[in-house]
């Protein structure tokens, strides 16, 4: 692991955010700085070599972060692997029930999903040219709100995101959108429905790179601070789509309250960011309102997604609506975040 110089550190912060001085304050408590060479003292002969031994220290100590981070992707794909073999669930095509149900809801949507790959492609073309901007070392008022750094790696998570779902929405359109059969279930739908996996595919890319560019960028927390939630947020959303994918009722309902406990638990830690920001940040921060109203709305529309996911799953609306509330929040919820940075 390369070791931050305190020149390579006053260069990494320097621009025209407020935020730079404290970013580099929190980063000093992390991830303690090596100091230059030309700084280190000199060692004289015979003596042990402290500064050698002090990058060996720093270096381990900065470890369980990194580890924390691979055990959570890991655990994660454990779980995903877990859920798939309990469930077993049917593909689509070997339920006829099924296939019609996909196939209409498909043909249905095929006018939305080619809208919103349209839209999302010049969302996208924005966000390109905002990046090349900020590469460019262009200042304008969001690069003097946030500052050089962040705009560039905020351009560059929504051109990753933008890209997701334009490709998402075009294999929508196509028709390909992994179905899986949804048995009818008693207090449930009481017909065949289809569980399009490649919606929660896309969702278990695009929503940490959310909470990364409203948590790390929005509100200045820490990586190590979002992990948490980030595998909650992943979690909930695996055991969502499991739930669907179970015959018997009483098993589909404990995934089901599962998967809003942790919901609840993941909108908890989202508030607590907003609490830490309000308490830590100076008052007179640009874009303050922005930032904490980006965090507070994707809670809301995370919720929203929830009520859509119930009332589908309990026959109150047709599969076909849940599909479009989907398909609009998705682009909605990708406007405002890229219109707020």
């Amino acid at each position: 692991m390369g070791m931050l110089t305190d020149s390579a550190l006053d260069k990494a912060t320097s621009g025209g955010s407020v935020w730079c001085h404290t970013r580099k304050q929190r980063f000093l408590k992390t991830f303690p700085v090596v100091p230059d060479i030309e700084e280190a003292p000199a060692v004289k002969e015979g003596e042990s070599q402290p500064a050698v031994q002090q990058v060996t220290r720093r270096s381990i100590k900065t470890m369980p972060l990194n580890w924390s981070f691979e055990l959570g992707v890991a655990l994660f794909l454990v779980l995903c692997i877990v859920m798939y073999v309990l469930v077993r669930p049917k593909r689509c095509e070997d339920v006829p029930e099924c296939s019609i149900v996909t196939d209409v809801q498909l043909w249905k949507a095929e006018t939305m999903h080619s809208h919103i790959a349209a839209g999302t492609g010049a969302l996208l073309t924005r966000e390109v040219l905002n990046l090349m901007q900020s590469r460019t070392d262009r200042m304008d008022q969001r690069i003097a709100a946030f500052g050089m750094p962040d705009c560039v790696y905020s351009d560059a998570l929504m051109v990753i995101l933008l890209t997701v779902l334009m490709c998402t929405q075009v294999l929508f359109g196509l028709g390909v959108s992994w179905p899986l059969a949804v048995p009818p279930s008693p207090s449930f739908s009481q017909t065949w429905g289809a569980q399009h996996s490649l919606r929660y595919a896309e969702w278990m890319v695009s929503v940490p790179l959310l909470l990364v560019i409203a948590g790390h960028i929005g509100l200045r927390r820490p990586l190590s601070e979002l992990r948490m939630c980030v595998f909650v947020t992943n979690v909930y959303m695996l055991l969502a789509w499991a739930a669907l994918l179970v015959a018997g009722a009483p098993m589909r309902w404990v995934l089901i309250v599962l998967s809003f406990a942790l919901y609840f638990l993941a909108s908890l830690d989202m508030a607590l960011w907003i609490h830490r920001f309000d308490v830590e940040a100076p008052k007179d921060i640009p874009a303050r309102p922005q930032r904490i109203f980006l965090v507070t709305f994707l809670m809301f529309m995370f919720g929203l997604y929830g009520i859509n996911y119930l009332l589908s799953a309990t026959g109150a609306i047709s599969h076909h609506s849940e599909h479009l509330v989907y398909g609009m929040g998705d682009i909605i919820a990708k406007t405002i975040t890229g219109g707020l940075l």
